[in-house]
């Protein structure tokens, strides 16, 4: 899976989260900004990119059996269900 171009969301919590660390490094302000505030401002923009994943699309999708429906991981296409079924409901 291939990473396509960053969002602004994106970039300004990549330029947060280095400005945090030069903050943290050198032990004063950056860019005009304590390190309380540069946390504040890359969680707002972190918060702000997984709103935006979660509307692109659901953020989990679980499969079903294409035997009797039930349930399953999504990358399982059949639960095998009868015998084994019937063993696990023991």
């Amino acid at each position: 899976m291939s990473a396509g171009p960053r969002t602004a969301d994106e970039e300004y919590a990549a330029t947060m989260r280095d400005l945090g660390t030069a903050v943290l490094a050198f032990g004063r302000e950056g860019g005009g900004l304590s390190a309380e505030e540069v946390a504040a401002r890359e969680q707002a923009a972190a918060e702000r990119i997984n709103q935006l994943v979660a509307a692109s699309r659901p953020l989990a999708a679980h499969g079903s059996c294409a035997s009797c429906g039930e349930p399953c991981g999504p990358l399982v296409h059949t639960l095998r269900c009868l015998p084994l079924r019937s063993l696990l409901l023991l």
